[in-house]
């Protein structure tokens, strides 16, 4: 079918104009291919829009594929995907792949393995629901290691508990070595396996922003630690870094971490798994490790702390009070979620802290958590006096008693 001329606006602008107007239009996500919907839409309206949606690369250079179980990837549907992907030529690529079944363990397929090497070149963002797939980077018997020169950004996010998925050290750092211009790498719900690695030690002078974040609800007593693969890596560029801290010689080695990278770290998360609420409040964190530590990162303005580490976070509190112009000197925000506390005189050391702070602080939190602990405690009239104060003074101050 083929509109006309006079009716069709698209048929008086230049190719570039109305190539941007389509553009616009992508969802934010990218299109998902598993559905009849943009831009395919645009290829069944005329001729000329055909013309236009072929001629723009970008607009299937973001894709989100839910992928089916292995007897549903027919002939059909890797043809089809093929040219869709053809169509982006080189333009940098975004992929996002999720499993269309989510009740079964899926691995990775062969054919759509083959068609991430076929664009590795141009990839820029990949964001995985299927995990399996990031065999991509360390290979396996059937295909090896790819490559992925421009990729910018990689998100990995296993949905189920019941289905547990592990990396390796050594697979940890394939990824950093397949993806040199890396900047963004999250990984959620993946266990970093303890074993010994045998690689060596990595330099990744691109990367600004790593999350290690796993199953902190984990019911386990021997959650693996980072100490391992941390103790690989050297980031001299590092922004925003979110990591679990189980024990005290994590403090060590995270300490051994900020020394060798020296990285201009902005942002820090700590989370904890909760089958440790028991050895951090029967166990007294060591002031001075954790000073050292935290001594190393001048230029931190957030701080999140995530789980049963209430002992640390008195330690940290106290020498946010004592040493305000040379401990964190620029943190400005301190958010504590998931706090596990049983009496309210902690609110004490909070607004003592928070008044000689009020100077730089701009926001401070905390998402409480019962868990079978009873009430949850609240602050004194003194100190919701401070915080009314304080808030007059332009600080944000909240206080979630109710989760």
């Amino acid at each position: 079918m083929t509109l006309s001329s006079t009716r069709d606006p698209f048929a008086h602008l230049p190719l570039e104009l109305s190539s941007e107007i389509f553009i616009h239009c992508i969802p934010p996500y990218g299109a998902d291919y598993a559905r009849p919907s943009y831009p395919l839409l645009l290829l069944n309206i005329c001729s000329l829009w055909t013309q236009i949606a072929l001629a723009t690369p970008k607009l299937w250079a973001n894709l989100y594929l839910r992928i089916p179980i292995p007897s549903m990837i027919t002939p059909d549907f890797i043809q089809h995907l093929t040219r869709w992907l053809a169509r982006s030529q080189s333009f940098p690529l975004l992929l996002f792949l999720c499993p269309k079944e989510n009740k079964q363990k899926q691995g990775p397929h062969p054919e759509i393995i083959q068609l991430i090497a076929a664009h590795a070149h141009h990839l820029r963002e990949l964001r995985l629901r299927c995990c399996s797939y990031l065999v991509v980077f360390s290979g396996s018997p059937s295909s090896p290691p790819l490559h992925f020169s421009i990729l910018k950004a990689l998100v990995a996010k296993h949905l189920r508990r019941d289905h547990k998925v592990h990396l390796t050290c050594d697979e940890f750092v394939d990824i950093l070595l397949g993806a040199p211009s890396l900047s963004i790498l999250n990984v959620h719900m993946i266990s970093i396996l303890s074993s010994p690695p045998s690689a060596g030690s990595v330099v990744h002078a691109a990367l600004t922003s790593l999350a290690i974040r796993e199953d902190i609800y984990r019911s386990d007593s021997d959650s693996p630690s980072h100490n391992n693969i941390l103790s690989l890596l050297t980031l001299p560029s590092l922004t925003h870094f979110s990591v679990q801290i189980n024990r005290t010689d994590d403090i060590a080695c995270l300490t051994s971490f900020l020394q060798r990278s020296s990285p201009p770290l902005r942002k820090l998360e700590l989370t904890s798994a909760y089958h440790n609420m028991a050895y951090d409040s029967n166990y007294h964190w060591n002031p001075n490790a954790i000073e050292r530590c935290f001594t190393l990162l001048p230029g931190l303005t957030a701080l999140e702390m995530c789980g049963p580490l209430t002992a640390m976070q008195d330690v940290l509190i106290s020498l946010l009070v004592g040493n305000e112009s040379t401990f964190l000197p620029h943190l400005a925000k301190f958010k504590i979620v998931r706090a596990f506390r049983e009496q309210g005189g902690w609110y004490v050391g909070i607004a003592n802290m928070l008044q000689r702070r009020a100077e730089r602080m701009k926001h401070f939190s905390v998402l409480w958590s019962g868990h079978g602990l009873g009430p949850v405690p609240t602050p004194l009239d003194a100190q919701w006096e401070v915080f009314r104060m304080l808030e007059g003074r332009g600080m944000r101050i909240e206080l979630n008693l109710g989760c």
